[in-house]
């Protein structure tokens, strides 16, 4: 149990370095607040959607998906949201800070942290489906998020569903999911002489070194920002909601997930291989993503940001007690 419990602070320990450096350059006074606003800007519209158009791009084989599990992950990655929506009212009286807590409970820092921890827990296997599953789940949290955004940015006021559902599609992760699941099934059509229709690596190999770059910024230059954007003097007005937010994510939607994975194991088809995904998924920390899409709405982004520091340190403890526990109970 101890290589978990070493892997979790692996794991973790270059997200806070990052945040930390961020920290500093704060502190140096080098670039203003403003600065750091409009990189964040620029991460949202430009860098965020590439990085979700390549994890799409990345599905190879869709047959391969054991699909009870996969629309098991899907309902219950839906149900957390809807879980996320009823709670936050019992915390937070404001609309912006209900959706920072709503957002945390569902949503997962899955792409940089969650691949790692599956392949960890379950070596090469684990990493191959873990990495099919993100593939699906990660534009599901995105489409959540952006409803859920959406919804709470009226400020109260009534929309028609045609604006809402206008908005939703104008929103640049999903263009960016959008466009990955578009090749993907480009790439299912029957082949020509044995070589895919379209295949943005092999076609294109300049562009898709483009998009496959700017995707390796994205996740540090997030974190980099939050670092800069991050106020330790504001915990002390907003250490309820935080721990709720953090509670929510980190120990209450794993409990309720891994019980019901649990139960249905056998109607699932669930195996050793799989389950390390399935506690990648529910286990890992607020992605660091919904700080960014918070700030484009108008919510309170210094608690979105706290959210995401605070649940990054203290899944280090959750996520072992949790591996060890299905260890033990030889699920995993």
């Amino acid at each position: 149990m101890l290589e978990i419990l070493l892997y979790a602070g692996r794991a973790i320990m270059p997200l806070l370095l990052t945040m930390a450096l961020g920290c500093w350059l704060r502190r140096s006074a080098h670039w203003s607040d403003d600065f750091y606003r409009q990189l964040n800007s620029f991460c949202f519209h430009v860098l965020l959607p590439v990085q979700l158009f390549l994890n799409v791009y990345a599905i190879e084989d869709l047959s391969v998906l054991n699909w009870r599990l996969l629309g098991f992950i899907v309902l219950c990655i839906v149900g957390a949201a809807g879980l996320g929506v009823a709670v936050a009212p019992l915390f937070a009286r404001e609309r912006a800070q209900r959706v920072v807590i709503a957002q945390a409970t569902f949503r997962a820092n899955q792409v940089i942290m969650g691949i790692p921890l599956a392949s960890a827990l379950g070596g090469q296997d684990a990493l191959i489906f873990a990495s099919l599953v993100t593939s699906v789940c990660v534009p599901v949290f995105n489409m959540l998020a952006v409803l859920m955004l959406t919804a709470y940015s009226t400020d109260g006021k009534s929309i028609s569903w045609r604006e809402e559902v206008r908005q939703i599609f104008r929103n640049p992760l999903i263009l960016g999911a959008l466009a990955g699941l578009v090749t993907v099934l480009v790439r299912q059509l029957p082949q020509v002489d044995g070589q895919p229709v379209f295949s943005l690596r092999s076609g294109l190999p300049s562009i898709y070194k483009a998009c496959s770059d700017l995707s390796k910024v994205a996740s540090p230059l997030v974190l980099l920002i939050l670092g800069a954007r991050l106020r330790f003097d504001a915990v002390q007005g907003l250490w309820k909601k935080i721990l709720a937010a953090v509670s929510m994510r980190l120990v209450v939607v794993p409990l309720i997930v891994l019980t019901l994975v649990l139960l249905l194991r056998e109607p699932l088809g669930l195996t050793t291989v799989e389950m390390p995904t399935i506690v990648a998924i529910f286990c890992s920390p607020v992605a660091v993503t919904s700080a960014v899409m918070v700030q484009e709405i108008g919510g309170d982004e210094q608690l979105a940001q706290q959210v995401v520091a605070w649940s990054s340190v203290l899944s280090m403890g959750t996520i072992f007690c949790f591996a060890a526990a299905l260890r033990a109970m030889g699920v995993m």
